[in-house]
């Protein structure tokens, strides 16, 4: 069986956010650090943690999107549209260059492939059905 793998783009809010929690580290490693200061890089450490591992795998008839610890899986015989997307919601997608993909009734996920062409060629390998957007 054919499985292809894509590791998400990484985009310019994700690495600002390294430099943020090395200039934490910083003053944490200086003393002088605050409550605030501490928080604030545990949310950069979680964030950092989970850039990690951003995948999304082409196996068969299914999409799996796996960002470390969580995983979704998508028939791909149910995606109905690709498009681009510009949303500042969470989602599995470490760049903002990314893509909607719609599928079942309602559902849709972000997220954002390198390679996005054949990204979108391998997904309409399976699915020819499949609505693409004009993308970027």
């Amino acid at each position: 069986m054919d499985r292809k793998v894509y590791r998400s783009r990484y985009g310019t809010v994700v690495i600002m956010s390294v430099f943020a929690l090395a200039a934490i580290e910083a003053a944490v490693l200086y003393h002088s650090c605050t409550a605030t200061h501490i928080a604030v890089a545990a949310v950069f450490f979680v964030l950092y943690v989970l850039m990690l591992r951003c995948e999304y795998i082409i196996e068969g008839g299914t999409l799996a999107v796996r960002a470390y610890v969580v995983l979704a899986r998508i028939d791909i015989s149910a995606i109905k549209r690709i498009e681009p997307s510009g949303s500042f919601m969470s989602a599995p997608a470490m760049s903002m260059r990314r893509i909607r993909i719609s599928y079942g009734k309602y559902d849709e996920i972000l997220i954002s492939p390198v390679r996005q062409d054949e990204f979108i060629k391998e997904l309409l390998k399976v699915n020819p059905g499949i609505e693409v957007i004009a993308l970027k």
